[in-house]
């Protein structure tokens, strides 16, 4: 159940991201400036910075969970 648990939240925080990520594409299109481009910039390095901390430890217990599930030398 941990497993799936984990496979779950991580595909929702890469469609979240991916959302994220297609906006600011999106949004740089109207950049006219250097300031505007390093604005959002910075608005997507606070936006990653503390979720890419959380996906490496769901990473983490994804592989704990199926090196349980299918012992070391099947991972």
């Amino acid at each position: 159940m941990i497993f799936i648990n984990k496979l779950v939240q991580t595909d929702i925080w890469i469609r979240e991201t991916a959302d994220y990520i297609a906006d600011i594409g999106r949004r740089s299109q109207t950049c006219q400036t250097a300031e505007e481009a390093n604005q959002l910039l910075g608005q997507l390095e606070t936006y990653m910075k503390p979720r890419q901390r959380e996906q490496e430890e769901r990473m983490k217990r994804i592989e704990t969970a199926a090196i349980m599930l299918y012992g070391k030398a099947n991972y």
